[in-house]
């Protein structure tokens, strides 16, 4: 049955994947479109986070509702201008658009939404399944011990989560959190930030490189988002991630290998934290070793698991 899926974000690079998978399979694609004028929106999508609530419009008959919108984490440095910047975009944000999806008659039967592994704190080499921080401990306020992973990005993303589920309340029947590791695309997000030095030979890793990063391939990202709005088994929050994660050393090891380029020079923790301040410790330095077990639970099969392989797969695409 084609339905019909409201798109926030739907310009980025998931946004875009998404979008093209939804328009292939024959559903209908309704991009929310971000706007602070005072001119109608295209189709009654019109989303604004800084405006007043009639400010953001839904249609009606909306099967589903993809939120992918938010400020980008790494495009400058945080200052603290910066930061009530991504609170905006996505705390805020998000409780805009669950209030327009509440002045609904007819609410869509699932809200999906992206957020970050980043809510669970932690950095360690414990494995992060869901249940360690699910929608009780959002709900309560809870916190886990503090750790380099417990700054102002935990914050944001349980801010963003305990938002986005407010949409039960609201009447949706079905709320999805998506903690969405690293994406592997070249065309953008953290791999095509590293390619330029590691294609001139000098990538390397970053700090020890005894940090777990959880990755997937953008291929599968799109195909987890599709089944999320498919499959009625999938609800709550779920890592999107593939079932391997590995430390940095081996990701900096293998994306050599994959390139035939040395991978030798390290960016030492101290210099990190000389350029990007915070940013190193609570993004490039932190631990996330997670597993989707939410999502293998559900049914869902990942295309690729293996690290090597999903790097030759995004590079040859």
């Amino acid at each position: 049955m084609n339905m019909r899926v409201a798109v926030t974000g739907s310009t980025g690079l998931v946004g875009k994947a998404l979008c093209e998978a939804l328009v292939a399979r024959g559903d209908q694609v309704l991009p929310v479109e971000r706007h602070t004028g005072n001119l109608a929106p295209l189709g009654g999508c019109l989303w604004n986070p800084e405006g007043p609530p009639e400010a953001t419009a839904l249609p009606e008959n909306l099967d589903a509702v993809v939120h992918l919108a938010g400020a980008p984490i790494a495009a400058k440095r945080w200052t603290a201008s910066y930061k009530r910047v991504l609170l905006a975009s996505r705390v805020a944000g998000s409780r805009v658009l669950v209030d327009a999806i509440a002045a609904l008659s007819i609410k869509p039967r699932v809200l999906i939404s992206a957020s970050a592994l980043s809510v669970y704190g932690e950095d360690s080499d414990r494995i992060l399944e869901e249940s360690l921080f699910g929608e009780a401990q959002l709900a309560a306020h809870d916190e886990l011990p503090a750790g380099p992973g417990s700054g102002f990005l935990t914050t944001l993303a349980r801010g963003w989560e305990r938002e986005v589920f407010r949409a039960r309340e609201a009447g949706v029947p079905r709320v999805v959190a998506f903690r969405i590791g690293l994406a592997l695309d070249p065309a953008g997000g953290a791999l095509a930030k590293m390619l330029p030095l590691f294609r001139l030979g000098l990538g390397g890793t970053l700090g020890n490189g005894k940090q777990w990063m959880s990755w997937i391939l953008l291929d599968d990202l799109v195909r987890a988002l599709l089944f999320a709005i498919d499959q009625e088994k999938l609800d709550g929050p779920a890592n999107l991630i593939s079932p391997s994660p590995c430390t940095n050393a081996d990701f900096t090891k293998t994306l050599g290998r994959v390139l035939r380029r040395p991978a030798i020079f390290p960016a030492p923790a101290f210099l990190l934290r000389l350029l990007v301040s915070g940013f190193a410790d609570e993004a490039l330095l932190v631990s996330n070793r997670a597993i989707p077990k939410a999502l293998s639970d559900a049914g869902f099969v990942f295309g690729c698991e293996d690290l090597e392989e999903a790097l030759r797969t995004a590079l040859s695409s």
